[in-house]
């Protein structure tokens, strides 16, 4: 299944953190290959109190799904978008995964 680009995406979920910065649930549309309609959801994190990035970077990704609504999606995302102990955990990890 490809991806959809974020520019298709629709935020249905945005927290700020504490410090500066926010959490947010994106989903994406997107379609199988027998043409079915299923959505793809991030949890993003930018962790920046100005949203500006450089070009070609985005705020990173700590969690995603794929389902085939959007309920679904915002149902299985939102216990970690909600908890800062869960998003903090998640950047730590990530931060980790790409430095190895």
């Amino acid at each position: 299944m490809a991806r959809a680009s974020r520019g298709d995406s629709e935020r249905v979920y945005e927290r700020q953190l504490p410090g500066g910065g926010f959490v947010a649930i994106e989903v994406t549309p997107m379609r199988n290959l027998l043409g079915q309609r299923k959505y793809h959801g991030e949890v993003v994190v930018e962790r920046r109190i100005q949203a500006e990035r450089r070009q070609g970077h985005s705020a990173p990704t700590v969690a995603e799904v794929n389902a085939t609504t959007i309920s679904s999606v915002f149902h299985e995302l939102f216990p970690v978008a909600q908890s800062n102990v869960a998003v903090a955990a998640r950047c730590m990890a990530h931060r980790h995964a790409s430095t190895n």
